[in-house]
């Protein structure tokens, strides 16, 4: 089949729901009490971000079509993307309960560090994948100012929460997680430990 603009369009609208039904839909397995709108991810820093991209996507596809159906780029980004979701649906599966969207600032009860599967080659395995999807999908569309943009907001959104995310680990496990820190990757290029 050949790519064609409408199937770049369609492509990005179908990922953006499968994305947020995703994650709403583990919420609800994982942390029914808890679930409402904020569950869908849905932030006005998030609705800006999709405005560019898709404010870009449509310019571009207008002036300048032919450079948004490149199979080889379109394909890739593609790949990257359902790389991305799986490393984050998946680690929001292994956690469990484990998985909240706010950093916690004591130990809940049952509160375990999870080391294995996802966990034992990166620490924040689900920021990792999303960290890959937000940037895989404007690669997808050939957004060249979108993938520089995602990239950079994607990193220092990581940069500023990862540190502080690991000092409440380090009050809640000790030793058992600088020692786990010592062996796995945060998940995010160029944000080392706290």
């Amino acid at each position: 089949m050949e790519l064609t603009i409408e199937i770049v369009y369609i492509s990005f609208a179908v990922i953006l729901v499968f994305y947020h039904a995703a994650e709403f839909s583990v919420q609800m397995l994982y942390h029914r009490s808890t679930i409402g709108w904020d569950s869908l991810l849905i932030t006005p820093q998030y609705c800006g971000a999709m405005a560019l991209a898709w404010t870009e996507l449509l310019i571009e596809g207008f002036l300048f079509p032919e450079m948004k159906i490149i199979p080889e780029i379109f394909y890739t980004g593609l790949a990257l993307v359902l790389f991305g979701e799986f490393w984050r649906k998946g680690a929001m599966i292994q956690a469990g309960m484990a998985f909240t969207y706010d950093i916690k600032t004591s130990r809940r009860d049952g509160h375990n560090l999870v080391k294995t599967g996802f966990y034992k080659y990166v620490r924040h395995p689900g920021y990792f994948g999303w960290f890959i999807w937000s940037i895989s999908t404007q690669i997808m569309l050939a957004n060249p100012i979108s993938v520089v943009v995602f990239s950079i907001a994607s990193w220092y959104f990581f940069y500023m929460r990862i540190p502080y995310e690991e000092l409440q680990l380090i009050r809640f496990f000790g030793d058992e997680y600088i020692d786990y820190r010592k062996r796995t990757f945060t998940g995010v290029p160029f944000v080392y430990d706290s």
